[in-house]
């Protein structure tokens, strides 16, 4: 599915549902539309098109604009058949990624089954095989030190999910955690662990190094760590927190050090916060100068807009279905 662009006739599209929804033989029928209430004035066709189909459930959410623009109230009523005997259910939502929360998805579920016993739609996530993790945290004075905290909160929940029983049933996963900053200051904080207990109290423990940024050096040292301590056998999967910037001269040996860094089998993966060089954050997750295969950049890259989105459940969903697939 691509996205289409152009004129919104909303009308159009639902009157196009209904002629697939009459067409059909079963008798429970449940629309969902997403929307921001708004149309094409030349859309001459009902908002309220699905409402006389016998047995039909609409559920209208509407989600903001891209000007901020809150969701047009009185179209998503007609949409959703309010005041009339097919009465659905309008839900609003602040953001596109609150979509993905699973209250959503439980909410809309819920309505569809009503009496029926409703499936579990949770988003599963798994390793399907015995993996090494290493968190490589930023610690540079760019980040700032709240934000670092928001960073190392999220470390802390993500490991404390990654090594639950859930995840991590038979102790096939181990995770580490490394700060980095400029040349003489990576610090192990986590050493490869498949203790909940040990992990989270060394995360408690870290503190921000608040220097500049030198990431090929921390590439160096995470070679020499996994050379010491991975597993020859065993898959290592590695979370970089990254901009994609470094200080001087070393911005120019990232992707020979990435390089090198997958040579001893590993994935990169990045987690960037905000704006960043798109340039570093390629060459940091692919190992090569140019020529980017962007599925594969777009497949090892997780961004979110603020560091504050890191808190979000929804985030630590992502990004869990991030590095598992």
């Amino acid at each position: 599915m691509h996205w289409m662009a152009g004129g919104t006739y909303t009308g159009e599209a639902l009157e196009f549902a209904k002629q697939a929804f009459e067409e059909s033989i079963l008798t429970h029928k449940v629309a969902v539309v997403l929307t921001d209430g708004r149309f094409d004035t030349r859309d001459r066709k009902s908002l309220a098109s699905l409402c006389t189909i016998p047995n039909m459930n609409v559920i209208g959410i509407g989600v903001g604009d891209l000007l901020n623009r809150a969701p047009h109230i009185k179209a998503l009523q007609e949409i959703t058949c309010q005041g009339t005997r097919a009465w659905g259910i309008p839900l609003l939502v602040t953001e596109y990624q609150d979509l993905l929360e699973e209250d959503m998805l439980s909410n809309i579920t819920r309505y569809i089954c009503k009496d029926a016993v409703c499936p579990d739609f949770t988003c599963h996530v798994e390793f399907e095989k015995p993996t090494d993790l290493v968190f490589l945290m930023d610690g540079s004075s760019s980040v700032g030190l709240d934000n670092f905290e928001k960073v190392k909160e999220f470390v802390k929940v993500a490991t404390s999910k990654i090594l639950s029983k859930e995840l991590n049933f038979n102790n096939m996963l181990r995770l580490a955690v490394i700060q980095y900053s400029n040349a003489g200051t990576p610090r192990l904080e986590v050493p490869l662990t498949d203790s909940i207990e040990d992990a989270l109290y060394r995360l408690s423990e870290i503190t921000y190094i608040d220097e500049s940024t030198d990431l090929p050096n921390a590439l160096r040292n995470l070679i020499n760590f996994l050379r010491r301590s991975g597993r020859s056998n065993v898959k290592t999967k590695v979370i970089i927190f990254s901009d994609g910037r470094s200080s001087g001269i070393s911005q120019n040996q990232i992707a020979a050090q990435a390089a090198a860094t997958l040579n001893l089998k590993t994935e990169l993966f990045a987690v960037t916060v905000g704006k960043f060089h798109e340039l570093g954050i390629c060459q940091l997750v692919s190992g090569k100068e140019k020529n980017f295969n962007f599925k594969h950049i777009e497949d090892k890259v997780f961004r979110v807009s603020e560091y504050s989105d890191l808190l979000k459940r929804v985030t630590l969903q992502s990004f869990l279905m991030k590095i598992t697939s």
